[in-house]
């Protein structure tokens, strides 16, 4: 009887490690294009799914409340040709500034669409990736939380992301 009671302990030990955790918000003026989709679900892995207009750059700032340096983003230049590398990719701000491409890039692409004027990345990370940059989703998977994140979008000029004026905010999102 102590080894089934064991063996049932070990096995809820080594499956429920990580629950699946999934959090949806749309950040933005929902009645027009300007507005970005999130999608995040936390497990033995991060899954971010993040849609945005076309058009426009887009990012989210994870674990902060703020524009400081050091913040973890996730990057979505503008649509330009199909033969310009338009990915989302993994950045980091220096303060009040546009991100700066982080040195190691942790985000692998699952899947890109484009609809209705808007592109739709799919795209998955470790949850620690040991890299001081990243932000480290542990702590969410195990026991849940609040993260606290700020958003932004703008328009492009010459590849570079401009001002996003009024189009950016924060908000909170619960695991």
């Amino acid at each position: 009887m102590k080894r089934v009671i064991c063996s049932g302990f070990l096995f809820l030990l080594l499956t429920g490690t990580y629950a699946q955790r999934t959090v949806q918000a749309k950040f933005g003026d929902t009645l027009t294009t300007h507005w970005i989709g999130v999608k995040i679900t936390l497990s033995d892995s991060v899954f971010v799914q993040i849609d945005g207009p076309s058009k426009s750059w887009f990012a989210l700032g994870l674990n902060t409340k703020r524009m400081q340096a050091g913040v973890d983003v996730l990057m979505v230049p503008a649509w330009k040709e199909v033969f310009v590398n338009t990915n989302p990719y993994d950045a980091v701000l220096t303060g009040y500034a546009p991100p700066k491409r982080d040195k190691l890039e942790h985000w692998v692409i699952k899947s890109e669409e484009m609809k209705n004027g808007r592109r739709i990345f799919s795209m998955a990370r470790a949850l620690a990736t040991g890299d001081a940059e990243d932000f480290d989703f542990t702590q969410l998977a195990t026991t849940g939380g609040v993260l606290d994140v700020i958003w932004a979008m703008g328009s492009e000029k010459e590849n570079n992301p401009e001002y996003h004026e009024n189009k950016r905010g924060k908000r909170q999102l619960s695991f």
